[in-house]
This record gives C-alpha cells, sequence and structure tokens, in this order.
C-alpha cells in the first residue's frame, strides 16, 4: 500500500485534491487489501496525532520533499541509493564526538 500510495501522489496530492480518501481506498483494493477493514482502520485515525507531530517536526527542520533524511545534523532531499546512504552515515559517524567515560568516577551521593 505504500508504494502504491507513493506512486499516486500526482492524484491526491494537497494540489490535486482536499479528498484523498477515495484515492487510497481504490488503492487498498487494488493491492488486495480488505477494504471494509482498511476504510474502519482510516476512519478511526488512530494515528493522527503521530502523523501530526511527524508533520511538524519535519516542517520545524524545513522539509519540503519526500523523501528527505537527516544525518548527522545535515538534510539531505531527494532520493540515494544504498551505498550514497552509507557513505553518508559512516561519515557522520566518524565526525561524531566519541563519548567520554571516565573510569574510577562515582556519582555524588544524594542530598538529604
Amino acid at each position: 500500500m505504500h508504494d502504491r500510495i507513493f506512486q499516486g501522489q500526482d492524484e491526491w496530492n494537497g494540489e490535486a485534491t482536499d479528498a484523498p480518501k477515495p484515492f487510497f481506498k481504490r488503492y487498498a483494493g487494488e493491492v488486495g487489501l480488505d477494504v471494509a477493514k482498511w476504510e474502519t482502520c482510516y476512519d478511526a485515525r488512530k494515528y493522527q496525532k503521530r502523523i501530526n507531530a511527524n508533520l511538524a517536526d519535519g516542517l520545524r527542520r524545513g522539509v519540503n520533499s519526500t523523501p528527505t533524511f537527516i544525518i548527522g545534523g545535515k538534510m539531505y532531499p531527494g532520493m540515494r541509493n544504498y551505498d550514497e546512504l552509507k557513505k553518508l552515515v559512516d561519515s557522520a559517524a566518524k565526525a561524531a564526538p566519541t563519548p567520554s567515560v571516565a573510569v574510577g568516577t562515582t556519582a555524588p551521593a544524594p542530598r538529604k
């Protein structure tokens, strides 16, 4: 279903329609989902708060395209193949500060 929704963006995106549900419902049937069960789930909006939080986080970070990757604090919009992503992640991992652990120290005693 994810792939079908992604493929049909030109039909349901905010510029094409304010009512994407009929498109998603059609896609559910095309990919072999139980359409009645899908519709019940869609209408319940169980994940709406999570979706809104993810959207707000993306907007806060300046994300304006899908996909967008944030790796090591840098934003990379657009598709990347495995080798490109691995190179970016490996580079960010090398640049990240190494956490230091003090040997032989203890936490201060709590105040009473």
